[in-house]
């Protein structure tokens, strides 16, 4: 929730001992906040959530069953401190790590990296949020029983063009259920179809040094 300046001006009538009414104006300014308000859990106490002012690219939501755990801790890049993303499979849901465990604004601080935030969005105009690697781009993949319905963080091959794209996802036997298109000079995907299908968090790729791919299910709801 963005919180721009804003004065509230009141006033009150004192009356004076000579029994004058005097009109007395008063101002309460409250102060710019940056970034969302976000549910987070505490890593290693099950159960634990806090909300947390983190940078609007995190405002992210990931539910407990979907097996993609993004944990997030305090790194420092030249003298200035930033957030470093990490993606594990286990328990859905945004973790803090710890010096961040006890914070509660974080909202100007940074993501490490030059990581690049990506966002699919669907019918219900929720979006998505991925975080990939300066070296990644957002492609088709297939991991587990996910059979190239996966939209994934993907190391590029040559440079990213930011042109528009289109990903078609089979759905049954439709080779072409969902269409999703890159919006040129963006990092977003708008999903379309004439069926009902839902976008979920998913992990995307085996553990590599106990890290995954993040990645997002496009299935028929």
């Amino acid at each position: 929730m963005n919180i721009g300046t804003k004065v509230l001006a009141s006033s009150a009538v004192l009356l004076s001992a000579a029994g004058t009414a005097t009109k007395v104006t008063y101002d309460l300014t409250v102060p710019n906040v940056d970034g969302k308000l976000v549910k987070v859990h505490i890593d290693g106490k099950a159960g634990e959530q806090i909300n947390v002012w983190l940078p609007e690219k995190l405002d992210v939501e990931i539910p407990k069953n979907s097996k993609l755990k993004m944990r997030l801790g305090k790194h420092k890049s030249g003298s200035e401190d930033c957030i470093e993303v990490i993606y594990q499979a286990g328990e859905g849901g945004v973790f803090l790590l710890g010096s961040l465990e006890n914070a509660t604004y974080l909202g100007k601080m940074p993501i490490c990296g030059n990581k690049k935030v990506w966002t699919v969005i669907g019918r219900d105009n929720k979006p998505k949020k991925l975080i990939c690697g300066y070296q990644e781009v957002l492609d088709l993949g297939s991991f587990g029983s996910d059979n190239w319905n996966l939209l994934r963080c993907t190391e590029k091959r040559g440079e990213d063009s930011m042109e528009a794209e289109v990903k078609k996802i089979k759905i049954n036997d439709k080779p072409d259920a969902v269409v999703c298109t890159r919006q040129r000079h963006t990092y977003k995907f708008t999903c379309q179809s004439e069926r009902d299908f839902s976008i979920e968090y998913a992990v995307g790729s085996q553990p590599t040094g106990g890290y995954v791919s993040p990645a997002v299910r496009i299935s028929a709801s």
